[in-house]
């Protein structure tokens, strides 16, 4: 089981994931603070826990949009490896929302 300490808003978090995704959930967990970071700026003293939970829904949002265009994009081709491509590309999003949802959760628990 691997372990990543990160960083959000100034707190930091010890976190565990399977072997091998530490690089990941560190870039996941940048992307998170990167996003507090924006809302903390536009919203002031909104308390650590409203933060998370917007940045957590700001993030699920953006992850669905780009679901949402990979599937148009898929839709839109006929056959081909480039449907293989895309079809990847849709499970690393699903991957990615999976990952935000456990990040949330433990963040918000």
């Amino acid at each position: 089981m691997g372990k990543v300490n990160i960083k959000i808003n100034g707190q930091t978090y010890a976190m565990a994931c399977k072997d091998g995704d530490e690089e990941r959930l560190t870039e996941l967990g940048l992307k998170v603070d990167e996003k507090v970071s924006q809302l903390s700026k536009t919203m002031g003293s909104a308390g650590e826990r409203r933060l998370l939970l917007m940045a957590a829904l700001l993030l699920a949002d953006e992850a669905e949009d780009a679901e949402a265009k990979a599937k148009e994009a898929a839709n839109a081709l006929a056959t081909g490896g480039e449907t293989e491509d895309l079809t990847k590309l849709m499970k690393q999003l699903q991957s990615s929302s999976i990952v935000l949802d456990n990040i949330t959760k433990q963040l918000t628990s």
